[in-house]
């Protein structure tokens, strides 16, 4: 990143797995495809400052044989949460973001 930071034509750079600087800002890994027409910039900023009080969640579907082996060995793991695919349990867009932000690891394999 201090690399990045020393170009000497760079005016800011947005990335993913970064750590945010003075001329650096984080994106979020796994944002929707607008396709869904639930992508509200300002959902995500409100949920920012959510605490990190869990581990792992594994929320992804498991369409694929070795997803749903994934998905199987993870349902015994008892160090994640694995709530099934998509908005379960959650009213709204906003609940299931703020309910996922709340882990401090989110597991989602290829595909």
């Amino acid at each position: 990143q201090q690399l990045i930071e020393e170009l000497p034509n760079l005016i800011h750079w947005y990335g993913q797995n970064l750590q945010s600087g003075h001329m650096t800002t984080t994106i979020p890994i796994g944002l929707e495809n607008r396709h869904w027409g639930r992508i509200v910039p300002e959902l995500y900023t409100r949920v920012s400052g959510v605490p990190k009080t869990s581990l792992a969640t594994a929320s992804f579907r498991p369409r694929k044989g070795e997803r749903r082996v994934l998905m199987e060995m993870l349902k015994s793991a008892e160090w994640v949460d694995t709530p099934g695919f998509g908005h379960y349990g959650s009213t709204t867009h906003e609940a299931w973001l703020r309910q996922q932000a709340a882990y401090k690891f989110a597991i989602s394999p290829v595909g």
